[in-house]
């Protein structure tokens, strides 16, 4: 197994700067744009997974928190162009996973996105926190973004 890197070995190769051909022909460009595709994907997710079931099994050995985990994903707007298939398919597989924190009196557990209630409005809106108050009791912990 290989990786493609420029001419001067700082860089991994990407299509674009070549010709047509080029990029058909050159197998090492190709096995980079596979490796971008599936397995750089597959391997983030599985890091951030493996970031969250420490968190869950509340191991003594590795302190991961939450907002280390959060921080740990990446954001499509710090990011240059070329990247944005890798994130967008991490994303996609991320998304059925547990990867929002919930936590309450009672429990505290990762959950699905599809699960959770994001509060997206501003706290300190007086006239949102009027009408908020009776739908979301203190009770309940809702994410914040």
């Amino acid at each position: 197994m290989y990786c493609c890197g420029e001419q001067n070995r700082k860089y991994v190769k990407w299509p674009g700067a070549y010709s047509f051909a080029d990029t058909y022909m050159d197998k090492g460009l190709l096995w980079n744009q596979c490796l971008l595709r599936e397995a750089v994907p597959r391997a983030y997710v599985g890091l951030l997974c493996e970031a969250i079931r420490l968190h869950a099994a509340h191991s003594p050995t590795v302190a991961v928190t939450v907002p280390v985990i959060y921080r740990a994903f990446s954001s499509h707007t710090a990011l240059e162009r070329r990247w944005e298939p890798v994130i967008t398919a991490v994303y996609a597989d991320m998304l059925k996973q547990p990867i929002v924190f919930h936590s309450s009196p009672d429990v505290s557990e990762w959950i699905e996105a599809k699960n959770a209630i994001f509060n997206n409005l501003d706290p300190a809106d007086e006239v949102i926190y009027r009408h908020s108050r009776p739908v979301f009791p203190d009770q309940i912990n809702l994410p914040l973004i």
